[in-house]
């Protein structure tokens, strides 16, 4: 299986030194990036080079017969224990952008809402509702530095019905921004 590997080509050593310093580590779908210089050269720079020498193709292996297998053998076994279920982790982007992603928000609240709460801020431009996605929003700022500064004063900010000016309604619903 090769899910979740990448083989990218660069001009230069140097070029490729900055992009594994810049980008190792870095929160890729969940998943921090694992970034290694590659064992051989490419084909693509050995055919710049004119040392290219074609390779033999491996024969595809039948992957069906090994993943029954499995299932039988995990079938087999009389063991109950069940792994324990995997929790949801809150991953923050560590890379600075102006645009800032709200999710889990209530229902009551509406464009004007966010408009109201986010405007107070520098440099806000827009709040963004997504249509069919109840609860999600994007809001942007001019630049990075702007949408930071919003994005430290309402992390974790909760957004009840008081807050949205529904005054008939006092009860405890929240949620957090």
């Amino acid at each position: 299986k090769r899910r979740g590997q990448a083989f990218i080509v660069f001009e230069d050593v140097v070029s490729a030194t900055s992009a594994l310093r810049a980008r190792q580590g870095f929160n890729f779908y969940d998943k921090p990036m694992k970034i290694a210089y590659a064992k051989t050269e490419s084909d693509v720079v050995t055919k710049k080079n004119g040392t290219f020498v074609p390779r033999e193709k491996r024969p595809k292996e039948d992957y069906t017969k090994e993943k029954t297998n499995n299932k039988r053998s995990l079938s087999d076994s009389n063991d109950d224990i069940l792994p324990p279920p995997k929790q949801a982790k809150l991953v923050v982007n560590n890379i600075p952008h102006n645009i800032l992603f709200a999710q889990q928000l209530p229902a009551h609240c509406t464009h004007e809402v966010l408009t109201n709460l986010f405007q107070q801020y520098p440099g806000f431009q827009e709040v963004r509702l997504v249509p069919g996605k109840k609860g999600i929003a994007f809001i942007e700022f001019g630049d990075h530095i702007q949408a930071s500064v919003a994005l430290k004063k309402l992390n974790g900010f909760v957004l009840s019905n008081n807050n949205a000016d529904d005054s008939n309604n006092n009860s405890d619903n929240s949620n957090n921004i």
